[in-house]
């Protein structure tokens, strides 16, 4: 449990190394077991996204932005040790890095530095900027506060699908969390987005993930 929350609040506060949106990799170790266990979650590409459609498109998965884009897989990692393994909720686990997200935190000066570094990338996606910049288009510094509401946002909607299953007894609470974010709603969001900027995803990609 701690180490979920843990890996929520890193893809939180500690985006210079990884983000909820990417790949999380984890091991984890249960005493009942007595073995470490590998949980590889990391996102595949779209169905369509083949050979032929980058080089079509004069394209490649080196490139920056959404063309090497896969489904994220660090919550599906998280969630899957949670549901085999864990004893708390998804709610349980996630409430810091949503207080994180939503109220702020203090910016790590490694972070600070990784997004000064990468701030021509992040001028190119007006999403970027308001999600990384001051509302003036400055850079935040190492040691001010800054806040994800976006991010909080969609972690709490997964908080909102587990409690109502779990007062409805449908399901297990931690599936319909993670059915949000891959089926549901937010997939649909995810999705659209993807579409919009030209890349071949499609809602069955998240959804069979």
């Amino acid at each position: 449990d701690a180490g979920v929350a843990a890996l929520l609040v890193g893809g939180v506060v500690e985006q210079d190394l990884y983000g909820l949106g990417g790949g999380g990799l984890v091991l984890v170790y249960p005493r009942r077991e007595g073995k470490v266990i590998s949980i590889v979650g990391q996102g595949w590409a779209a169905k369509k996204a083949t050979i032929e459609w980058y080089r079509e498109r004069g394209k490649t998965v080196e490139g920056k932005g959404l063309d090497p884009a896969v489904v994220p897989g660090a919550l599906h990692a998280a969630l899957t040790v949670l549901e085999r393994w864990g004893t708390m909720s998804f709610e349980d686990v996630s409430g810091r890095a949503i207080e994180y997200a939503r109220d702020g935190h203090v910016l790590r000066p490694r972070t600070a530095r990784a997004v000064e570094r990468e701030l021509d990338f992040i001028n190119e996606w007006p999403g970027n900027q308001s999600y990384w910049l001051k509302p003036d288009g400055s850079l935040y510094q190492a040691g001010e506060t800054i806040a994800f509401p976006e991010t909080a946002r969609t972690l709490s909607r997964m908080v909102e699908a587990e409690r109502a299953a779990r007062s409805d007894g449908r399901e297990v609470g931690i599936v319909a969390a993670r059915d949000r974010f891959y089926k549901g709603d937010i997939a649909h969001e995810m999705v659209a987005f993807l579409k919009e900027h030209g890349t071949p995803f499609e809602r069955d990609d998240f959804a069979e993930y």
